[in-house]
């Protein structure tokens, strides 16, 4: 919102409300959000969620090199066999 009126009001030749300065090495995302925009997405986080959010996530992933990667195949048997062998211990104690 201060920032369309800090565009409007230095338009007009007023100082703006924000300094520019604040923006220095920054990116900004404008979007509209509401129900009647069917800008919803389904994600793993929620089935309704903002359209404009996932642009957001994706480019701040691609800024840190932040992505989803594939374990080794002795890491993903590790954890198999753990999740196995915790899934027999709760079934045996609380069989009783």
């Amino acid at each position: 919102m201060y920032i369309l009126s800090s565009r409007d009001a230095f338009r007009e030749g007023k100082g703006p409300l924000i300094p520019a300065d604040n923006f220095k090495d920054t990116v900004v995302y404008l979007a509209y959000y509401a129900q009647g925009l069917f800008d919803i997405c389904s994600t793993p986080v929620s089935q309704v969620y903002p359209g404009e959010s996932v642009h957001i996530t994706t480019y701040d992933n691609i800024l840190n090199n932040n992505f989803i990667r594939k374990v080794s195949e002795s890491v993903g048997i590790l954890y198999f066999l753990m999740v196995a062998f915790m899934g027999a211990l709760i079934i045996t104690v609380t069989k009783k």
